[in-house]
C-alpha cells in the first residue's frame, strides 16, 4: 500500500498537501500508461496470430501457441483488451457474441471445421457469399459467418437442414427475420433474411420442413448460418456433395 509521507507545503484552501496530488496524478499517468501498453501488445499479438494463420510450418505453430496463451489463456490478462479490439473492429457484420466466443475458444486463431453431420438445402440456389475471411475496400480482414443462398426463384420456401426445436423467432439489424433451431448435440443452425415466418418458439420441426419464406421479388437470398457449443463453423461443410451450386 502506498502511503504519503513528508509532506510540508498545504493547500492554501485547507486540503491535502499539494504533493499528494502530484503524487496521484504520476500514479494515475501510470496505471493509464500500462493500460495503452497492454492493449497495444494485445494487438501485435492478435495481428501475428491473423498472418500466421494461413501458413503451416511447426516454427509458426509454436508462434502461435505462444501468442494465442497471451491473447486467450485465463490466466493472461489481456484477454480483454484484444476481445474489445475484436469487438470495435474484425467482424463484417455488428459485433455477436458468440461470434467472438468462437475466436477466443480457437486458440490457434482458426475456425472451427464442421463435425459432419448431413445437412440439407435448406433453399436450392446459388452461393453468393461464401463463409470465412474476407478483405474490405479498405484491406480490412473480415468474417463473414455463414453463407449466403441467392434463391432461384422469389418468394422461396425455407426448409430446416435438420429437425430440432425452435428457439428464437426474432428480428435483428444483422439477421432480419431469422430462426434458429436448436438441432440437438450442441448444434444450431440459424436462417437469416427470412420475408415470411411459419413456426413459433417451442415447437419441433423436422428436417425438410418449410419453416419460412424468402422475399417475393428476384435477388432474394437466404443467409444461414451453424453453430457447434456456440462456436460458427462453415455450413458447407454439412452439405453432402455440395458445390457453388446447390
Amino acid at each position: 500500500m502506498k502511503r504519503f509521507i513528508g509532506f510540508k507545503r498545504r493547500s492554501k484552501t485547507g486540503g491535502p498537501p499539494l504533493e499528494s496530488y502530484d503524487f496521484i496524478e504520476r500514479d494515475k499517468l501510470q496505471r493509464r500508461r500500462k493500460i495503452y501498453i497492454r492493449l497495444a501488445v494485445a494487438l501485435i499479438l492478435f495481428l501475428i496470430l491473423l498472418g500466421f494463420s494461413f501458413i503451416e510450418s511447426p516454427y509458426v505453430a509454436k508462434v502461435k501457441e505462444v501468442s494465442a496463451y497471451y491473447l486467450v489463456d485465463e490466466k493472461s490478462d489481456l484477454s480483454s483488451s484484444i476481445a474489445e479490439a475484436v469487438k470495435r473492429g474484425i467482424w463484417m457484420d455488428p459485433f455477436e457474441k458468440g461470434v467472438l466466443k468462437t475466436f477466443l475458444n480457437n486458440k490457434g486463431g482458426e475456425l472451427d471445421s464442421f463435425d459432419r453431420r448431413e445437412l440439407i438445402i435448406p433453399v436450392s440456389g446459388k452461393i453468393q457469399r461464401e463463409f470465412g475471411w474476407e478483405t474490405s475496400p479498405e484491406g480490412d480482414r473480415l468474417l463473414h459467418p455463414g453463407i449466403d443462398i441467392l434463391a432461384e426463384k422469389p418468394g422461396a420456401e425455407i426448409k430446416a437442414a435438420l429437425g430440432g426445436k425452435v428457439n428464437t423467432v426474432g428480428e435483428n439489424q444483422r439477421l432480419g427475420k431469422y430462426v434458429e433451431i436448436d438441432c440437438g448435440g450442441d448444434l444450431v443452425t440459424i436462417y437469416g433474411n427470412c420475408w415470411e415466418i411459419t413456426v413459433k418458439e417451442g415447437q419441433q420441426v423436422k428436417q425438410g420442413e418449410i419453416i419460412a419464406k424468402l422475399a417475393p421479388h428476384s435477388g432474394a437470398y437466404l443467409h444461414f448460418e451453424v453453430r457447434r457449443a456456440g462456436n460458427i463453423v462453415n455450413p458447407i461443410d454439412g452439405f453432402m456433395g455440395a458445390d457453388k451450386e446447390i
